[in-house]
């Protein structure tokens, strides 16, 4: 049966016009699912028995859902394409080298490595020996370690092979195509990363020994990785899922961590292997 055939044919046998009563009966049938599948792991219920009753609660979730979109005068079909092209464009992605095509010399390195250097309350930041950027303090009335927050850009580069903030600091900008130095690399961009860098980083939160959050990959909600996906759809970097953001803020916080907790230190970066490695100084 064809899935908007199903939805007619269900609201037929709807006594309700109410869509309160099927809000409350979506919630009341997926937390069947869930009693199902708890059944299911903790007794010793025959799986053929269970596998039944999770069908038969399963189809009951799908008559609420039919009967909320019909109230609302939408095709499930409707619904379920745009879902896929969600899930797609959140869950499937490549590695695919983005400078593969610029000239070699506007290229990220395959390997380089971050030298950041304390002189008061500021940090200076070297990439292979070479001064990097202004150098750079909180811009904020606790000590919340902003300063080094080039790291993150830097682990963006890594996992990503994306970074408008380093590329230009680098010199790397690929000038060869005009549209790819204007929208890629340009300022636009670049102000966008700045924004996922801030925003990532107030999401954060520490333990009282000072560890971050989201240096374990587990803890970075599904909220954030989705709306950076949102942020960044108009770009190349889309066609990175969030497994692979979800990678690249975990390592930009796990070696954020040793960063503060040896007040600088040395990063180095392999974007073959996609690696970043400490070395305190």
């Amino acid at each position: 049966m064809k899935i908007d055939e199903y939805q007619r044919q269900a609201h037929k046998t709807a006594k309700s016009r109410d869509i309160e009563v099927f809000t409350l009966g979506l919630f009341g049938e997926a937390g069947s699912v869930a009693s199902s599948i708890k059944k299911l792991k903790r007794e010793n219920t025959a799986a053929k028995v269970v596998k039944d009753e999770i069908a038969t609660e399963l189809g009951d979730v799908l008559w609420y859902v039919a009967e909320i979109a019909t109230h609302y005068d939408i095709q499930l079909s409707e619904i379920a394409e745009k879902n896929l092209e969600k899930s797609r464009y959140l869950f499937n992605g490549n590695d695919e080298q983005l400078d593969a095509k610029a000239p070699k010399d506007q290229r990220f390195p395959e390997k380089f490595s971050l030298t950041f250097e304390p002189s008061g309350a500021k940090v200076h930041i070297r990439v292979n020996g070479v001064p990097f950027g202004d150098e750079l303090d909180d811009n904020a009335h606790n000590d919340d370690g902003y300063r080094f927050h080039d790291v993150f850009h830097f682990a963006y580069m890594t996992r990503l092979g994306w970074s408008p903030v380093a590329r230009q600091q680098l010199g790397l900008k690929r000038k060869y195509n005009t549209d790819i130095d204007r929208i890629e690399d340009g300022a636009r961009s670049v102000f966008l990363e700045e924004g996922i860098s801030v925003f990532v980083f107030n999401q954060n939160t520490c333990t009282a020994e000072g560890v971050s959050a989201f240096s374990d990959r587990r803890n970075i909600p599904f909220s954030v990785l989705s709306a950076i996906k949102v942020m960044t759809k108009g770009l190349e970097v889309r066609n990175r899922d969030i497994t692979a953001w979800r990678d690249a803020i975990a390592m930009g916080f796990q070696n954020f961590d040793k960063l503060m907790s040896n007040n600088g230190g040395r990063v180095s970066c392999d974007m073959v292997t996609k690696k970043m490695k400490f070395d305190a100084r």
